[in-house]
């Protein structure tokens, strides 16, 4: 698996995706062969860029995808990224789906 090198593998988080069943053609064509995705997280005073990875992408996974997450950058609040936290899956300012951060996977 690809890591970025501006973010450590401690940051990364398991996760479990669901996609919203309209919108899961338009994430299996942006993840077509690609086995990282980028989507926003908003919190009341900025925004920050997340960076999915999955061993098999979400267009050959179903309604549910699992992969880990991190932060796109190493100043971010990767504090915020526990185990059960619950948010949207945001792209473009389009809300594909529902992840949360997984104990193991």
């Amino acid at each position: 698996m690809y890591i970025n090198k501006l973010s450590s593998y401690q940051y990364l988080k398991p996760v479990k995706i669901t996609w919203h069943q309209n919108l899961l053609a338009d994430i299996k064509i942006k993840s077509n062969n690609h086995h990282i995705l980028y989507s926003q997280y908003n919190t009341e005073m900025t925004t920050w860029s997340l960076v999915y990875y999955f061993d098999k992408t979400p267009n050959y996974q179903s309604v549910i995808s699992y992969g880990k997450v991190m932060f796109l950058m190493p100043n971010a609040p990767h504090e915020l990224l526990k185990s059960g936290m619950i948010f949207k899956f945001i792209n473009a300012g389009r809300v594909y789906g529902i992840c949360e951060i997984l104990d193991k996977q």
